[in-house]
């Protein structure tokens, strides 16, 4: 096998890091092809030579096996379990939202000013349909009406208001 050829490479020239990175190599195959425990075992075997060597970036990997939260095991648990984009996107925080966008931008190329945009054309919109459903007062936070005082009664709305 070639991992084995690369671990028996690495280990003639008395390159650790190399073995420790053959090694993690054979956990992904193993991890890929379906073989779980036998790559646990590799990582289990790799995590303290990695820790004690310093190898930070190896010692996560050996780690990430060892938890379950590998590349491979979250995409398999998201097939598993989709989620629904609509609710996703329902939820989302506004900034939640901008970093989608931002995202998005930079994936298609786009210039970043198409996100301040979009907090104009989208998200302040959205902001203040909020805002009027939960009975607050889109121009009192804008500022644009007087303060009130305590004997005024606040008109009720009218559907052109809305």
């Amino acid at each position: 096998m070639i991992s084995n050829v690369l671990m028996n490479c690495f280990r003639k020239a008395e390159m650790r890091e190399g073995v420790v990175r053959a090694d993690l190599l054979l956990a992904d195959l193993l991890e890929i092809s379906g073989r779980l425990n036998e790559a646990i075992v590799v990582a289990r075997k790799v995590a303290p030579i990695a820790d004690t060597m310093g190898y930070h970036e190896h010692l996560e990997r050996a780690n990430d096996l060892l938890t379950g939260a590998t590349l491979l095991m979250d995409v398999d648990k998201k097939l598993r379990n989709p989620v629904d984009q609509d609710v996703a996107f329902a939820i989302s925080t506004d900034v939640e939202i901008r970093k989608f966008a931002q995202d998005m931008a930079k994936i298609e190329g786009l210039p970043i000013d198409r996100c301040r945009s979009l907090n104009a054309i989208v998200l302040q919109p959205a902001t203040d349909q909020r805002n009027a459903s939960s009975g607050v007062n889109i121009r009192d936070i804008a500022g644009l009406t007087p303060p009130r005082s305590h004997e005024h009664k606040v008109p009720r709305r009218s559907e052109q208001d809305l």
